[in-house]
């Protein structure tokens, strides 16, 4: 199933924590444009009551693997069931998460990355200022960068996420491309709608 099949499931009136359908659209043509069609298979306990189903899923996809909570919200109409609210949100928000990590990097705007950290990173001994205050020093003195996820493997328990990946840095070096791998673990704290990162970030 690609995005415009698993849209077709959708109600109009579909609205969860991060939007509407607009929303959940763009969340996945970008999910399914990294990462390609999904494997999605419910934990045995998974219950459904009243058009809710609670319990665990796991999600498997080239170069992703993503284990949590599902709560969706489904409905009938005339067209058949239809999905009302939770479709991906943990997921969704997670990538997002990720992905403006990314595009801080690649823009050299750690304004824009520290928007995505958590108030509580890392503690008192490896705090929020601390990290920032490394980033901005590591932005300014390194030019354009490209980095490339692999491997992404996420674990959701409640109000915290662990994402265990490769990354890879692509710097331009003397007209040359210079690339370097890191193996990495980040933990990402629920915070109202957003995942934010409160620990595991790395100046590279």
């Amino acid at each position: 199933m690609d995005a415009g099949g698993m849209m077709s499931r959708v109600d109009v009136r579909y609205e969860d924590n991060l939007g509407g359908p607009g929303r959940l659209e763009t969340d996945l043509r970008q999910l399914f444009t990294v990462y390609g069609g999904l494997r999605i298979r419910l934990d045995d306990n998974v219950s459904i009551d009243n058009d809710i189903i609670d319990g665990r899923m796991t999600i498997e996809a080239k170069r992703l693997q993503y284990t949590g909570p599902i709560h969706l919200e489904l409905g009938s109409q005339p067209s058949g069931i239809l999905v009302r609210s939770g479709l991906l949100t943990d997921l969704r928000s997670i990538l997002s998460a990720l992905r403006e990590r990314r595009i801080a990097l690649e823009s050299q705007s750690c304004e824009r990355l520290t928007k995505a950290i958590s108030p509580k990173y890392g503690g008192t001994l490896v705090g929020r200022k601390n990290l920032v205050r490394k980033l901005e020093t590591e932005y300014q003195s390194k030019g354009a960068r490209a980095m490339l996820s692999k491997n992404v493997n996420i674990l959701v328990d409640q109000t915290e996420a662990q994402v265990i990946q490769s990354i890879l840095i692509i710097a331009r070096v003397d007209d040359q491309n210079k690339e370097n791998q890191h193996h990495e673990k980040l933990i990402l704290h629920k915070e109202g709608s957003s995942w934010r990162f409160a620990g595991g970030i790395e100046p590279y």
